[in-house]
């Protein structure tokens, strides 16, 4: 049986809302996203924002309705004219800088991860790579990326009563993910055979849309193939490993037949995370916050993402409107930690201990430091811990409280790194620390995005020459400091931080003007910004590649 089954056609004058669905460019263009919350608003949440699944199941009359509806129409219409508009390259950076007659960027990477719509195994460099794909798509850059499809072992991780960690796998249903099989010049799938370790290995080609960039995905998941080569694009393996070895292999082998049948001509090949990774503002960056940077900064600020000069601007941002703004990103964080352990507590009764481990007792208008990161042997970040009394009274502060969330995934075989993540969770119950300490389980992009979003303050250990996570990069566009604690030193580090606590983060916090804004924070909190989107964007690391590739002999951007 055919694992892909096609949307059901749609009434004539709403006809291209398929082809919308079917974009991932929705997935960081509000106009989009508003058309299909404003279709079906409580199916759009049950579906955690997946327009695909939502038209399969999305009542015929509610599409009738809307096919005469002026408003949704209004909505539908300038949503489809961006979409041409984008997919054209009309008026975009490459558009004034390029070659029309110049060949296509190939990106080349193991995974590229776009949105949970999409959801496929897939670490930090996978969210680098779809993150590179949505910039190139927005600067008109023709970017096509080539990976593995990596569809059939999603891991959710998700603690017991106990606080150990249990694994679940998401198998893909292709229908109701916005991917389609890829159609060679005929009309016929994109499928082939490669010879990887000496044997030949079926593979068929799936296509992901992302605005003008198009991504295409090879699958080796076919009942004509081993039960090994099915394994080889089930899931990302661990560098090092032989089964990650003959993923390379495979994606090698794969390339030039997947460009040659599907006739792209290209010889420009890219890695998107040689040393220059950035993240990708829109998708990252609050909308909040992005309300009121086109308010009085200006509705041009994404193109000048990477002007330094441009940010200066952020000064005419109103305090109490950035303060206000904070707050309900802070809120949005607490209310979904809630909403999942009501969920929990719906599927399996799950409270007491647990309850309070997911943040059920945290609340809105406190300090929040977030600590993240995938969660190794060698996990670091439990040197916070190092003096529970005084992290304590910190925490528990009467009328300056903070509060701590932690967030983070072991591999399923990591028995260290299990111990690692028990310990957290052995920490949020403990009744010394008053509920003010959580673990997120389950920590995927739309958990990543709140977290960096709400949080306050940014806390890692990061391992001595370690590579700055991209987690710093995006909490840093959403105007959240960061600092990092010395592992290493660990007492004396730890001590270091508590007092950095006590005498300069929560006075700082908490220090209120006449109107209740943290004036000395708020300032903090811009110039953090300010800095952090022109010199982190991946808009800066997609020209600069462009312009290196294309252009060798131009200066750098």
């Amino acid at each position: 049986m055919d694992r892909y089954v096609p949307l059901p056609p749609l009434p004539g004058r709403i006809s291209r809302l398929n082809e919308l669905a079917y974009d991932l460019w929705w997935s960081w263009n509000t106009g989009a996203r508003e058309v299909f919350r404003d279709l079906d608003y409580p199916l759009w949440r049950f579906t955690d924002h997946n327009p695909v699944l939502l038209l399969h199941l999305v009542e015929s009359e509610r599409l009738a309705h809307a096919a005469e509806d002026p408003e949704f129409l209004r909505l539908y219409d300038r949503a489809v004219a961006s979409l041409d508009v984008v997919r054209a390259g009309a008026g975009t950076w490459w558009g004034r800088h390029g070659s029309t007659a110049a060949p296509v960027l190939v990106c080349v990477a193991p995974a590229f991860c776009l949105h949970q719509a999409l959801p496929v195994d897939c670490d930090g460099d996978a969210i680098a790579a779809g993150d590179f794909a949505k910039d190139a798509s927005d600067l008109g850059v023709p970017l096509v990326g080539i990976g593995l499809m990596f569809a059939r072992s999603y891991q959710h991780q998700r603690l017991s009563d106990e606080g150990w960690p249990r694994e679940s796998y998401e198998h893909l249903d292709w229908s109701d993910t916005p991917i389609s099989p890829a159609l060679a010049a005929d009309g016929t799938r994109c499928a082939f055979v490669v010879r990887v370790s000496g044997g030949d290995i079926k593979t068929q080609v799936w296509q992901v849309r992302a605005g003008r960039a198009a991504i295409y995905l090879v699958d080796t998941d076919l009942p004509e193939n081993t039960p090994a080569d099915r394994e080889l694009s089930a899931a990302l393996c661990q560098p090092g490993s032989d089964a990650g070895a003959r993923q390379r292999a495979l994606l090698e082998a794969a390339l030039p037949q997947t460009l040659a049948a599907l006739s792209i001509d290209s010889h420009i090949r890219v890695d998107p995370d040689a040393g220059t990774a950035g993240v990708h503002v829109p998708s990252w960056i609050a909308g909040d916050l992005a309300v009121l940077i086109e308010r009085h900064a200006g509705e041009d600020w994404r193109d000048h993402q990477d002007d330094a000069s441009w940010w200066d601007r952020l000064s005419l941002v109103p305090d109490e409107e950035l303060w206000a703004a904070k707050q309900r990103l802070r809120g949005y964080l607490t209310d979904f930690l809630r909403d999942r352990a009501r969920r929990r507590w719906t599927r399996e009764r799950a409270a007491g201990p647990p309850a309070v481990a997911q943040g059920t007792l945290l609340d809105p208008g406190t300090l929040t430091i977030a600590v993240a990161g995938r969660i190794t042997a060698d996990f670091r970040a439990d040197v916070l811990f190092h003096d529970v009394e005084r992290l304590a009274a910190i925490l528990t502060a009467r009328r300056r409280p903070v509060q701590i969330v932690f967030a983070g995934r072991a591999h399923p075989h990591d028995e260290s790194a299990k111990r690692h993540l028990h310990g957290l969770f052995s920490h949020a119950v403990d009744p010394a620390f008053g509920g003010r300490v959580a673990f997120l389980e389950d920590y995927d992009l739309h958990a990543a995005r709140l977290l960096v979003q709400g949080c306050d303050l940014w806390v890692s250990a990061p391992a001595a020459h370690a590579r700055r996570s991209l987690g710093v990069l995006k909490t840093a566009i959403n105007g959240v400091p960061h600092v990092a604690i010395d592992p290493g030193a660990r007492g004396a580090a730890a001590c270091e931080f508590y007092r950095r606590l006590e005498e300069e983060i929560v006075p700082a916090f908490y220090h209120r003007d006449r109107r209740g804004v943290p004036v000395e924070w708020m300032a903090g909190m811009r110039a953090t910004l300010a800095r952090a989107v022109p010199g982190y964007c991946a808009r800066r690391t997609v020209k600069a590649a462009a312009e290196k590739l294309y252009n060798p002999s131009a200066p750098h951007v």
